[in-house]
Parts: C-alpha cells; sequence; structure tokens
C-alpha cells in the first residue's frame, strides 16, 4: 500500500502538483511511523470524486476547490510539530496532523 502511495506522490510531484503530493508523503510518513495503513478518513480526503480511486484528476478538482476559498496569504503553522505550511493546507506537510 505505501510503495502504491509512493508511486502517486512521485507521479503528482512530476505533474506539477507539489502541495498534494506533500500531502500525500505526510500521510505515508504517519504510517510508516505507526506501521499502519493510513486511515479511511485520510485516503477518503483524497479522493475527490468518491469513486474509491485516488487519481490525478482527484488532486486537480481538490486544488481548483482550495483555489475558489482562498481567503489568508499567512502560513499555518502546526500545532504539534511547529512546521510552517501553505495557508490553504488542511494538514502539516511534515506530521500529517489536521491544522485549525
Amino acid at each position: 500500500m505505501i510503495k502504491r502511495l509512493l508511486d502517486i506522490s512521485n507521479k503528482l510531484d512530476e505533474a506539477g502538483l507539489h502541495k498534494e503530493a506533500d500531502f500525500l508523503d505526510a500521510i505515508i510518513k504517519v504510517a510508516a511511523k505507526k506501521k499502519k495503513k493510513p486511515s479511511k478518513k485520510q485516503l477518503d480526503a483524497l479522493d475527490a470524486d468518491g469513486d474509491g480511486k485516488i487519481e490525478k484528476e482527484d488532486f486537480e478538482k481538490l486544488r481548483s476547490k482550495s483555489k475558489k476559498g482562498k481567503k489568508s496569504k499567512e502560513k499555518k503553522e502546526c500545532h504539534k510539530c511547529g512546521t510552517m505550511n501553505e495557508p490553504d493546507a488542511k494538514f502539516c506537510k511534515n506530521c500529517g496532523t489536521k491544522l485549525k
């Protein structure tokens, strides 16, 4: 499972979808530390069209939604690890914690 997620993350980077790749990398890091699979909730967050598959089109939909709802240009700090994240980030790119 993690190998497949890494492949998807690499393809996202190649396609220029760096924020989405960073988000997926954070999920992979958490899963690797816990030695568990990513939660269904984390995977569902990546499946924008609800078809049960995580594809490039899902990330494009998520990206377009985040551009529409952009309000702040200030970076968000993770309350758990202190990493500065993009303003539209919902999860920390370092530890995967949900941002407030």
